[in-house]
């Protein structure tokens, strides 16, 4: 009898466990636009990431519920290539040694999300609001948050060059 108890609840479970997995939905990026401001020198630089990569899931309530990206280093572009490469090195993103940037997800609200964040082999969690929309089957992800660069060991001491950055993140996605 005990075994047979054993059998129905792995039975139960199992099945649980199949429906949850079939009502997640897998979503393909179509169009990624990571951006980051930064002030130096008085005024504010943009550049972005080309290179992209992640996977994003959504569960039967259409909540994010698997979000990991990863942006190469090598693909920043600031508008200037001589700056680009000054970034890419020892001093800043060291792409030698650490080629890619991280988020991934740990936890989710209809209101905020939580992200891990690692750059440079440092981690730090951030907790932001963020708008997750599905208009004719086509996703919209937004997010976006502050950051140290110096948390994570991207440049040195500055009077010229901001601590502070500004990361935008945008994502349309198709199932």
């Amino acid at each position: 009898m005990v075994k047979l108890f054993k059998i129905v609840v792995f039975a139960i479970a199992f099945l649980s466990a199949s429906n949850t997995l079939a009502q997640q939905k897998n979503w393909t990026a179509v169009k990624t636009d990571i951006r980051f401001y930064i002030r130096n020198a008085g005024l504010e630089v943009e550049g972005k990431f080309d290179q992209v990569q992640g996977t994003f899931v959504t569960d039967e309530r259409n909540l994010p519920v698997l979000v990991v990206g990863t942006a190469k280093v090598k693909s920043i572009d600031t508008g200037i290539g001589l700056r680009d490469s000054h970034l890419q090195g020892k001093d800043y993103f060291n792409a030698a040694a650490f080629p890619e940037l991280r988020m991934q997800l740990l936890s989710v609200t209809e209101k905020t999300i939580k992200f891990n964040v690692t750059i440079k082999g440092k981690s730090k969690t951030y907790e932001m609001p963020y708008v997750w929309k599905v208009v004719k089957e086509q996703g919209q992800f937004s997010v976006s948050f502050k950051l140290n660069r110096r948390d994570f060991g991207v440049g040195g001491s500055s009077l010229m060059l901001s601590d502070d950055l500004f990361v935008k993140i945008d994502l349309m996605l198709q199932p």
